[in-house]
C-alpha cells in the first residue's frame, strides 16, 4: 500500500481512505473518547448535553476513524413506568452522528451511559454512569486508573488481626498493560519501633508482601510494585494490612493539631503496554 506522508503520484497512485484507516487503527490499542465529550444532564428537559470533543471509532477490524464532535443536545425517550432503563450514547464512525441507543451498533463507539429510572421527567432525574472509555494510543499511559485513601481517624489503634483495606476494580484493558501500584503508609508506632505486614493481591491472589518499619514519628513510607494485566479482562487489586512486630501502632493522616498529614493510600497508575 502507498505510504502515509508522501504526495500522490501523477498517475493517481496514493493513499486511499482505507489505508489511512489502517494506519489510525494501528496507532490505537483501544478506541474511545480522545478528548472532551462531557455529558451534562438538563434540569428542565429529558435531555443530555454532549460537549465538544473528539472520538476514535473502530469501523471494522483493523479500520479506525477519528471523529470531531460539535456540542449537541440529545433527547431521551420517556421514562419506563417501573424499574429503570440504561441508555447508551454512541457515535457512528461512518457519519459522525450521535444517538441514544440500547446497544452499540457495529461501527459505532460508546461515549457514555445514562440510567433512566421510572418516573423521570428531566435529565437530572437520571444518572450518568459508565466507566469512561478513553482512546488509548499504543504504548501510551492512561494515567491514574484507581485509587484508595484510608479515612481512619487520628489515634485509632489498628486491629491485631489482618484487615482487608481495599479492593479496587480495574476495567478491562485494551491491551496487556503494565501498571504501577504505589502504597503510601502513614503510621506512627507508639512508643517505639515496630512494623506492619502488607499484602498486595491481584484477582484475590497475593502478588507481593511488604514489611514496613514504623517509628514514633509521623512519617510517610512508600512502596512501589509493578503488575502485568491481561487484556480484555476486568481485574481487581486488593490490599491487606496486619501488625507484624511490637505493640499496635496508631493510625495517622489528615488534619490533626493544626496540620494536614499524609494519609495511607494505594494508587494504581497505568504505565504502558506490557511486553511480559
Amino acid at each position: 500500500m502507498y505510504p502515509h506522508g508522501l504526495a500522490p503520484q501523477a498517475d493517481g497512485t496514493g493513499l486511499r481512505p482505507e489505508g489511512l484507516q489502517q494506519i489510525l487503527s494501528a496507532r490505537y490499542s483501544q478506541p474511545g473518547t480522545i478528548a472532551g465529550l462531557a455529558l451534562t444532564a438538563s434540569a428542565t428537559l429529558m435531555q443530555i448535553s454532549v460537549g465538544a470533543g473528539a472520538a476514535a471509532v473502530q469501523l471494522a477490524s483493523g479500520l479506525l476513524v477519528e471523529v470531531p464532535v460539535a456540542p449537541i443536545n440529545l433527547t431521551l425517550a420517556a421514562a419506563p413506568t417501573s424499574g429503570s432503563r440504561v441508555d447508551i450514547i454512541a457515535i457512528a464512525g461512518a457519519t459522525g452522528q450521535l444517538a441514544v441507543v440500547s446497544a452499540v451498533p457495529a461501527g459505532s463507539q460508546e461515549i457514555g451511559r445514562v440510567t433512566v429510572p421510572a418516573g423521570a421527567t428531566k435529565g437530572t432525574d437520571c444518572t450518568i454512569s459508565s466507566d469512561r472509555i478513553w482512546a488509548v494510543l499504543q504504548g501510551a499511559s492512561q494515567g491514574i486508573i484507581a485509587t484508595w485513601t484510608e479515612t481512619t481517624a487520628h489515634g485509632t489503634q489498628i486491629p491485631t488481626s489482618k484487615q482487608t483495606l481495599a479492593t479496587l476494580r480495574l476495567p478491562p484493558q485494551p491491551s496487556p498493560r503494565l501498571v504501577e501500584c504505589m502504597l503510601q503508609s502513614c503510621l506512627a508506632w507508639e512508643p517505639g519501633d515496630g512494623s506492619t505486614l502488607w499484602e498486595l493481591l491481584l484477582d484475590g491472589v497475593v502478588a507481593a508482601a511488604f514489611e514496613i518499619q514504623h517509628t514514633k514519628y509521623w512519617d510517610a513510607r512508600h512502596v512501589h510494585y509493578r503488575l502485568s494485566l491481561t487484556a480484555g479482562v476486568a481485574h481487581t487489586v486488593g490490599l491487606t494490612r496486619a501488625p507484624w512486630t511490637g505493640s499496635r501502632p496508631a493510625v495517622f493522616g489528615g488534619p490533626y493539631n493544626g496540620k494536614t498529614w499524609p494519609r495511607t493510600m494505594l494508587e494504581i497508575t497505568d504505565l504502558t503496554v506490557s511486553r511480559a
